[in-house]
């Protein structure tokens, strides 16, 4: 062999051996720390500490709170007086004016008229009339003379009220209406009520109603 193959020999047997050498050590330097860790003592771990959960958390209970304000108020009151109204003192309405049976016969003789022989009635002078008059004249119609029940007559009643000159007026109309042979003339003013032979014509007749009247207007 040569001089100069044996010194790449020997050269390359160097580059190797400082090889091993490095691996050696590098492994020795990383199996250090493993043996000492494995050789310490184990140390003790210290407990995690318990978890404690915080409290559920309530709100506040909401409080109504009233305010009370006092507000002074000044009042004015203001009084008026209302005077009564005046009332006239009631005039009592006068007395509606009445006439006797007497004033009536008067009258129809004043104004010429048929009215003999004048007389108070009796019960027998009504017949079956009401007998309701306070006073009651019976007179004659002499004009007519008797018929063949006697004289005919003419009738004048003075009464209290217009109930009771109303109660007999009808009587007369009804008869008159119900049957013509009882039918007489009926007038009345104030409260008088005067009934008259229904044979005397009514051109006649209705002059003693003009005489009525004319008294008491």
């Amino acid at each position: 062999m040569s001089s100069q193959t044996r010194c790449r020999y020997t050269a390359r047997s160097w580059r190797a051996l400082i090889v091993c050498v490095l691996v050696i050590t590098l492994a020795a330097a990383c199996s250090a720390p493993t043996t000492a860790s494995s050789a310490a003592p184990a140390s003790t771990l210290s407990p995690l500490p318990t978890y404690t959960a915080y409290p559920t958390y309530t709100p506040a209970p909401t409080v109504a709170v009233t305010v009370q304000q006092t507000v002074p108020v000044t009042v004015v009151v203001i009084v008026t007086a209302t005077l009564p109204a005046a009332t006239a003192t009631p005039t009592a309405a006068p007395a509606a004016k009445t006439y006797t049976t007497q004033q009536v016969i008067d009258a129809f003789k004043v104004a010429g008229l048929d009215a003999g022989n004048p007389r108070p009635m009796i019960r027998d002078d009504y017949g079956p009339a009401p007998m309701m008059a306070t006073d009651a004249t019976i007179f004659e119609l002499t004009s007519l003379g008797p018929d063949s029940q006697g004289m005919r007559h003419g009738r004048v009643m003075a009464f209290a009220n217009a109930a009771d000159l109303a109660i007999t007026k009808a009587y007369y109309v009804t008869l008159g209406k119900n049957s013509a042979l009882l039918f007489s003339w009926v007038y009345d003013e104030a409260n008088i009520l005067v009934q008259i032979n229904g044979d005397l014509p009514q051109a006649k007749a209705v002059k003693y109603q003009a005489a009525l009247a004319a008294l008491t207007k």
